[in-house]
């Protein structure tokens, strides 16, 4: 049959697509262009091949690349991208490649004469597409792209002299390809420590660097400037409504994959984020953002954008970053809406923002007390669990599940503790107090009790004491009096004497009472453990009626504490997780503790503080060893509000809505239910977070059991309300007033 490509329709390139994506076929990567349709990226002559072969039964096209081929494509109606404008997603091979760079150039640069040949030998064939990362040492210095099929050479006298002329290492058999060149920008070169010669790059930080340098290689910077009067940038950029840019200048220039520089005008002037250009200038009537416009929006020529870096919670402030160098020239304020940067002011800006994200890493490793808080559903408790184990272990770790084991292993060594506040919950549940204790004669007594935040202390206290030791660390005493009611409760009876000679022992009575046994078998006393251990640490002074009975079990106590030594102890860290933290009455809870838990108030720090606590206990002080995490959920306004002196002793990070781990339904309805909160409530406190839908249930379930009943409470029980939030999502939510339930159903 001929060749016939007039009979090609839509539905042969949409059945070709089909065929492809069932990954049997293998594809030639285009040089230059892409056909996109449904979002992915096909070449655009073997699509044309596949689709002539369903119209005409043979598998061929015989017109070249470019505008002869596309045209039959864009007339079909289905976009046709450059690839030096587009971020493709690359999947050929990526290689490593070891050179001696020479007077300037890699050894082989000038093998034939012409730029951008790559050599590789034996099994390290190249195909079209490859990228080819160039090494001199460790440091990648160059990228090359294969665009023609490699060739193989047979290594004879001549190509042998002029590969030892280029100091080319080579084998017995040797291919070459031509390739597109890029020569990395000083500040783009960095180091990739692997230490084959020819090799493929497996790890995947180094390949997406390499990937987004090669993609970005030919990209424009702009900036895109705002009013702050005008726009509610802050809003649009915290509940991800913010996907395109009105352009009122350089339309025919900006392109996809160039890099934005989002700046805010005014008193607070600055860079607030980065973003990427996603779709072309063209006109948008339905974008996102159009509700938080505070002025009318003219212009319908929006260029589309993603959010790279999100700074709104540590923007650049312009007072802050205008002597930097390399932003001498930045020409924000003075101009239109949006115009032209300059590589060097981006890359600037970049690093700075890498700075600053460095710099507040470590500020939240080092703070004491933080509060995680944000609307329900926002993963607040289950990152929790995350940086406790981040701060206990010195290190993060992005796997959840090894976290939670950590976190348990934590919580049985006595580093971790974790407790959730409610209406109840008392100073005396987190601190100390007294309770009722019914002994074996059912006689009622109170005893003294420590509560999870006091023991917690303690444990850290003595560890960071310990820590200081130059020689060793004793036991500590809690251990010591653990070990002494171990041996009691096995039925030991351990025999003293006071210090006028006379004969006395101990028997264990319970785990807070030591019954005292006189020389003439009396026990008409007892000794309280609380009151041992205080006397042991030197808190308080001896009762004067048993003082003598006391100071030998003390003496007895710490004679066996000298004659033990341990090896040197490492200052570890202890962390207290607080979740629902304002479900309390949160100064109450801490009473002293509020002024105590200031970082310069920790034990052995500048400003040191103790106190004597209600129960009589003389210096009490909080270590700096001992860190605080709280939750709060921001929607739930019938509870404390933290007052102002403990919110000032915490540093608050906010956690939102994450939609990228949602499926492409989920995310798009629980973006749209966002917007729609937000335009009623005026406020991120009432979103609706990303856990609900992450329970591998249905839609409609989640609709149905989790969110509807959220929003009802959020509203008052207004069904109208509710209703009209899921106006613009693809879910018909109505309320049945007869049967008194809701409907929820797919449009």
């Amino acid at each position: 049959m001929s060749f016939n490509p007039e009979k090609i329709k839509r539905e042969h390139i949409l059945k070709a697509v089909q065929e492809i994506d069932k990954g049997e076929i293998e594809l030639r990567p285009s040089t230059k262009y892409d056909a996109i349709i449904n979002g992915k990226s096909y070449p655009p002559k073997d699509l044309m091949r596949l689709a002539h072969q369903y119209a005409n039964g043979e598998y061929e096209w015989h017109l070249s690349g470019g505008e002869p081929t596309n045209r039959y494509i864009k007339a079909l109606g289905f976009d046709i991208t450059e690839k030096n404008e587009t971020h493709e997603n690359l999947t050929n091979n990526i290689w490593k490649l070891g050179c001696n760079w020479g007077s300037g150039k890699p050894s082989f640069y000038n093998f034939i004469n012409e730029k951008g040949i790559v050599i590789g030998v034996n099994d390290k064939m190249y195909s079209v597409g490859d990228l080819i990362v160039i090494t001199e040492g460790h440091q990648v210095k160059a990228i090359a792209r294969i665009f023609e099929t490699p060739e193989s050479v047979t290594v004879n006298s001549s190509l042998k002299k002029s590969f030892e002329r280029y100091e080319i290492e080579y084998e017995s058999w040797v291919n070459y390809a031509k390739a597109d060149w890029y020569e990395l920008d000083e500040d783009d070169k960095f180091i990739y420590e692997l230490q084959q010669g020819i090799c493929k790059v497996q790890n995947v930080e180094v390949r997406k660097r390499v990937i987004d340098l090669w993609n970005n290689r030919n990209s424009s910077c702009w900036i895109f400037q705002c009013n702050p009067d005008a726009f509610d940038l802050e809003s649009a950029i915290r509940n991800n409504l913010l996907d395109t840019w009105t352009v009122s200048a350089h339309k025919d220039k900006i392109k996809v994959g160039d890099k934005i520089i989002l700046w805010v005008t005014g008193k607070n002037s600055g860079c607030y984020a980065l973003a990427e250009i996603n779709k072309e200038p063209q006109i948008f009537n339905d974008s996102k953002d159009s509700k938080l416009w505070k002025v009318e929006d003219k212009n319908p020529v929006k260029a589309g954008i993603k959010i790279t870096h999100n700074l709104m919670d540590n923007p650049l402030l312009w007072s802050k970053i205008k002597s930097t160098i390399g932003l001498e020239n930045l020409k924000v304020g003075r101009q239109g809406t949006n115009f032209s940067a300059t590589k060097e002011e981006y890359k600037t800006i970049q690093g700075l923002i890498k700075d600053v994200t460095e710099i507040k890493k470590i500020e939240d490793m080092q703070a004491k007390n933080i509060i995680l808080y944000g609307p329900p559903g926002t993963g607040k408790t289950y990152h929790s669990i995350d940086k406790a184990v981040e701060i206990a272990n010195g290190k993060s770790t992005l796997n959840h599940s090894e976290n939670k084991i950590q976190f348990d292993e934590f919580r049985k060594q006595g580093r971790i503790e974790f407790v959730t506040f409610h209406q109840n919950y008392s100073y005396e549940d987190f601190m100390v107090g007294i309770r009722p204790n019914v002994n074996e004669t059912q006689n009622l007594s109170f005893i003294k009790y420590y509560g999870t935040f006091y023991q917690l202390n303690q444990r850290a206290r003595e560890n960071y004491f310990a820590s200081l030791e130059q020689e060793g660390k004793l036991i500590s005493i809690e251990v010591l009096i653990d070990s002494l009611l171990e041996r009691l409760r096995n039925g030991d009876v351990i025999e003293l004497k006071t210090s006028t000679n006379i004969s006395f022992s101990i028997e264990y009575l319970s785990e807070y009472t030591i019954q005292l046994i006189y020389s003439n078998g009396s026990k008409k006393n007892t000794l309280s453990v609380d009151t041992l251990r205080e006397i042991v640490d030197n808190k308080r002074d001896y009762p004067s009626s048993l003082k003598s009975y006391y100071y030998p079990l003390k003496e007895y106590l710490l004679k066996d504490r000298v004659d033990t030594k341990v090896k040197k102890e490492e200052l570890k860290k202890y962390v207290l997780v607080i979740d629902e933290i304002n479900r309390a009455n949160i100064s109450k809870v801490f009473g002293e503790l509020i002024t105590l838990l200031e970082d310069d108030k920790r034990l052995g720090e500048e400003n040191e503080l103790k106190i004597t606590l209600p129960n009589g206990e003389k210096e009490f002080g909080v270590p700096p060893n001992l860190f605080i995490i709280g939750t709060m959920n921001t929607a739930d306004k019938s509870i404390a509000l933290i007052d102002i002196a403990l919110r000032r002793r915490f540093e608050f990070i906010g956690k939102y809505p994450d939609y990228t781990n949602l499926n492409h339904d989920e995310s798009s309805l629980l973006q749209k239910i966002n917007a729609a909160i937000f335009e009623k409530k005026k406020s991120a406190d009432y979103l609706i977070g990303h856990a609900y839908f992450m329970k591998k249930q249905s839609i409609e379930i989640v609709l149905q059991n989790k969110v509807v009943p959220l929003l009802m409470e959020y509203f008052s029980g207004k069904t109208e309300i509710v209703i009209s939030i899921f106006e613009e999502t693809d879910w018909n939510v109505n309320y049945d007033s007869t049967l008194f339930k809701w409907t929820i159903s797919k449009k």
